[in-house]
């Protein structure tokens, strides 16, 4: 058994709000919740009891998402005093915000000509919550939509040429419409301008095209700085999701955390506020092309992290937060690391290794994540490994881009150098419906649709664990915003794989903890070449929603030309805030 401190990274502060690490902090208490309705009854019970801050980031957020909490979050704030009902997230937020609260959210801002959907939905939301905070929020709901500031010429005639295209679609519907189109999009601002006919828009004459290829990812929210969710889960509808996987085929985890960890996490989020919130300011404090209204209100720039303790809690865990956090870069193609903490922190947990590592994630397509198994597995002949990813991205199912392309050769790259190095000792699964599909699609597997697992986890050896924001691949290793938890209570950390396990392989907890990390890879292999061979009318009689992942399936091509570390920039012809299946 490795000691507690060796899963650990070393403090690095020297002050700084933004890019500090924070130390591994005792006396924590670390509750993993799995899927999306669970996750947001728990955020919702903490927010609706807040009394001083409620601090949200989130890649993309819908306001209109229901409260899953309803009945629970509205007898509270009826013990508040609050008379109207709050039905959907938004409203709940503007309620609070009212009674006193300071609620802040940080919403990505998305490359505007690329992923042009999901930019303007999220400025959408940021607009739909001033309305929200004009009629309860009181002045005290604020949102910021921010821009990751790492920026790259390399894709400047792919802008162009996108944009070109894009032209008939912001023009369509007539004048009127077309200015409101562009309105709620400042992003495509710099690059537009009234045709002589006055008509309609056009592209300025060469403007400075910049790639804007990085994103901030995290996913969580802090709560009077002292409860904290952190993982893989944004706010919106197509998250929506049961252990049951019954509506929405999506699985993912999130992390309650308590004490000096979630302040750690808060003093993360006002490091961010008090950097991107003065850009935002300049954002909306600029008139668009052709008059073009501001797009939203600014907000306080300049908000002190406390500087009171929170005293640390009475948990069996040792807790840390690990960021990814970069910047751009004046003489690279891509952008500077400031923070690495979750790359080298995976790399530590995995040099502590002794039965057993299992991942579940989103994306596995990172060659020094292969590299670290690989010589783990070397120095320790009996680690089983176990990896539960997606049958395929949803890009697939459309005309597969270059950035795709490389990512599913990343994928299968690792994936085939981790099968030749482990053999038997590897198990590769994925999740599907028990169900039959009700059409072909490129994603099926066994004949059913794919579960998407967004997952971002790994344990090893029944004692330590990380969940959160990040993928295994080099763009949350390097580029993206990213925020994990990481921890060490070997009897927690046990209980949340049976937990887990239970749902993904359909198995009693008490079942699963007669296995032995020996034969892991057998017992689930078994159940995974079961549930593959019942199709059609048999899918319902699946033990789980494990099958076997092929990844041989989608090999992907090599292109030299994009740097590993913007793999997954963009999804342009998928956008994302409702996933739904």
């Amino acid at each position: 058994m490795a000691r507690s401190d060796d899963f650990f990274l070393s403090p690095t502060d020297a002050g700084d709000d933004r890019e500090f690490r924070a130390d591994k902090r005792t006396g924590s208490t670390v509750q993993p919740i799995i899927d999306g309705v669970a996750t947001f009854q728990a955020m919702e019970r903490a927010i609706a009891k807040a009394t001083n801050t409620v601090h949200l980031s989130l890649w993309i957020f819908n306001p209109g998402t229901p409260l899953q909490a309803r009945a629970e979050v509205n007898r509270t704030l009826a013990g508040r005093k609050v008379k109207h009902q709050a039905g959907t997230w938004g409203e709940l937020l503007a309620t609070v915000a009212g009674l006193g609260v300071r609620v802040r959210i940080l919403l990505n801002d998305f490359d505007a000509v690329l992923a042009d959907l999901n930019h303007a939905n999220n400025w959408r939301a940021c607009q739909k919550l001033n309305a929200l905070d004009t009629r309860w929020g009181k002045g005290n709901l604020q949102t910021v939509v921010s821009m990751h500031d790492a920026r790259s010429s390399l894709g400047g005639s792919v802008l162009a040429s996108r944009a070109a295209a894009m032209l008939p679609r912001l023009n369509k519907g007539g004048w009127g419409a077309a200015r409101t189109r562009v309105a709620g999009m400042p992003g495509l601002w710099p690059y537009l301008t009234v045709a002589p006919s006055g008509d309609r828009w056009a592209l300025k004459t060469s403007p400075d095209w910049q790639l804007h290829p990085a994103a901030h990812h995290q996913k969580l929210c802090v709560v009077d700085r002292t409860t904290g969710f952190c993982g893989g889960l944004d706010v919106n509808t197509g998250r929506l999701a049961t252990t049951s996987h019954l509506g929405r085929l999506w699985h993912d985890i999130q992390v309650k955390v308590d004490g000096a960890v979630a302040a750690d996490l808060d003093r993360n989020f006002l490091g961010r506020w008090n950097t991107e919130a003065p850009l935002f300011n300049t954002v909306v404090g600029t008139a668009g092309p052709g008059g073009l209204a501001k797009p939203a209100r600014p907000v306080a720039a300049a908000v002190p992290v406390p500087g009171t303790a929170v005293p640390p809690g009475s948990g069996p865990a040792t807790a840390q937060l690990w960021r990814t956090l970069s910047t751009d870069s004046t003489f690279s193609p891509v952008p500077s690391v400031l923070r690495s903490d979750i790359r080298d922190g995976y790399r530590k947990a995995i040099g502590q290794a002794n039965q057993y590592i299992y991942i579940e994630n989103q994306y596995v397509r990172s060659p020094e994540l292969a590299d670290w198994l690989i010589a783990r597995r070397s120095a320790r002949p009996q680690l089983k490994l176990i990896i539960v990813l997606p049958v395929a991205p949803e890009e697939v199912a459309g005309t597969i881009d270059p950035v795709t392309d490389h990512g599913l050769f990343l994928q299968h790259q690792a994936l085939t150098e981790l099968r030749t190095a482990f053999g038997a000792d590897l198990g590769l699964y994925s999740m599907v419906a028990r169900s039959a599909a009700a059409g072909k699609h490129a994603t099926n597997s066994a004949g059913s649709a794919q579960i998407y697992v967004h997952s971002k986890a790994m344990l090893v050896d029944d004692e330590w664990a990380t969940v959160g924001s990040a993928n295994t691949n080099p763009r949350s290793f390097q580029v993206d915003t990213e925020a994990n938890i990481a921890w060490y209570d070997p009897a927690a950390v046990r209980a949340f794989r049976l937990t887990l396990w239970s749902e993904l392989l359909g198995a009693s907890a008490k079942t699963l903890a007669g296995w032995t990390p020996a034969d892991f890879v057998t017992r689930w292999q078994t159940i995974a070449a079961a549930n593959s061979a019942k199709t059609g009318a048999m899918a319902g009689t699946r033990q789980g929603f494990i099958v076997p992942h092929d990844p041989a399936r989608f090999p992907g091509h090599e292109q030299n030309q994009i740097p590993d570390a913007f793999v997954e920039a963009f999804n342009p012809t998928d956008p994302e805030p409702e996933y739904v299946v």
